[in-house]
Order: structure tokens, then sequence, then C-alpha cells
């Protein structure tokens, strides 16, 4: 059965409460505190009012992906407003909003390594062609719209500074970095009608995209002071060769 609203253009879950055992998750989930920001008041699970991120009234699922854990006066607090609106209304900010802001600054590559990290698979759009179906590659937009509930605030910010700390090294370095972690970057690929098609070397923000998913801020560390030592013995053994 489906119940419409007044303006007939969403659907209400016919579900309005989470059942028994749900709420035990959600509880758990919460350690027992209510989630509001503001609040965090530690309450039993006889006191608990799971409160919905998307209001039911407004076409909100009742789901665990939906709900929140919130004391009485939360809830009542919170009425009919989304989950964000209810922390901006506090002078809070929705950790997802934060996230989906920070993933739109990363590449493809970088979403495809944090989903990868996450063993998230994101399923790209499924194309009919005459009778024969196939899947595209997934767009950035889907990337970003799977992973705010995965990664972390922390996890952003570290890929963020990767990233940052990879354009403060110079080439050989990057180079070094690559060859540590077994990564071949190809460069772009040429096509001249004298010479043939011949590939150039890769630059520096060819580097950057391949490593920033991968090297981790450790790598970084550690590359500013070994790279130079093996400059310096590469040097060596080709004096001693000269002489």
């Amino acid at each position: 059965m489906i119940f419409w609203d007044d303006k007939y253009d969403e659907y209400r879950d016919t579900k309005r409460t989470l059942g028994i055992r749900d709420k035990q998750i959600l509880y758990d989930r919460a350690k027992g505190r209510c989630e509001n920001p503001a609040c965090r008041k530690r309450i039993s699970i006889i006191e608990m009012l799971p409160g919905h991120k998307k209001a039911w009234s407004k076409g909100g699922k009742t789901t665990l992906a939906n709900s929140v854990c919130l004391c009485y006066a939360c809830n009542k607090k919170q009425g009919t407003d989304s989950w964000a609106v209810f922390l901006k209304k506090q002078g809070y900010e929705d950790p997802k909003v934060k996230i989906k802001q920070g993933l739109e600054t990363l590449s493809i590559k970088q979403l495809k390594c944090l989903a990868d990290k996450h063993h998230t698979k994101v399923r790209g759009q499924v194309v009919d062609d005459w009778g024969d179906s196939y899947t595209t590659s997934p767009t950035k937009k889907q990337y970003i719209a799977r992973l705010p509930g995965i990664v972390t605030v922390k996890e952003l910010g570290s890929v963020v500074r990767t990233k940052q700390g990879l354009e403060t090294l110079s080439l050989k370095q990057l180079k070094y970095l690559a060859a540590k972690h077994h990564i071949k970057v190809m460069g772009q690929v040429v096509d001249d009608w004298w010479d043939g098609s011949y590939t150039i070397a890769p630059t520096k923000k060819q580097y950057i995209n391949k490593l920033s998913g991968i090297v981790t801020a450790r790598d970084l560390g550690s590359v500013r002071k070994e790279a130079p030592q093996v400059a310096k013995k590469k040097n060596r053994r080709t004096r001693s060769i000269a002489r």
C-alpha cells in the first residue's frame, strides 16, 4: 500500500518505525548515546527514539542507513527537518557533507583507490545497445555518491596531504617512489606521420596522479631521506667506472 502526500510527488514508506532487532543494532552502533552532537546524553534503549535523517513524511525510508539514535528531547527538536538541516541549525556540519565536498576535489583515480581500499564496488551504468548490454566504467559522480558513508574525514585529509606532498617532490624522487611500489607510469603516446608512433617520458603531473592514491604519508617522509642517498650511490658508481 502506498501513501501519497498532498502534492502527489512523493510516497511514504509503509514501515513507520524500526523493528526490535534494528533498534538494538542502532542503539549498539551509537554506543548508548544520543547521536545529536549538541547533546550526546547517555540513554537506555527504552529511552531511545530512532530519528530519520530524511523525514518519513517527506519520503524518507525507515532503514538503519536513514536512522539516527536520539533521545526524546532531540527527536522532538528535529521535527521534520533533515539531519543535515537539524545539525546546521545547531551550528554543526554533517560530516558526510564535508566528506562529499572533499571527494569532489579528488581525481577519479584517487576515488578508485579509496574504493579499492575499502573493498567497495562502484558499478557503472548498464547500457543496452541493440540487444547487447554492457556496463560502462563508473563516473566520478557515481564514486562520490557511493563513498561518503564509507570514507572518514581523516582518510580524506591524508589523501589530500599526500597529493600536496607529492607536488613538492622532484621528478627523480617521484620516479624513485614509483619504482619502490613497482608502479609503471606511462607517458603520452604521440603519433607522428614521419617517425611513426612513440611514447614520451611521463611528466611530473602523470606521476602525481598515479601515486596519490597509493603512496602513504610515511613513504612521503622517507623518500626525502632515501632518494638523495640512492642518487649519490649511483654517482659514485659512474665515477668509479669512468676511472
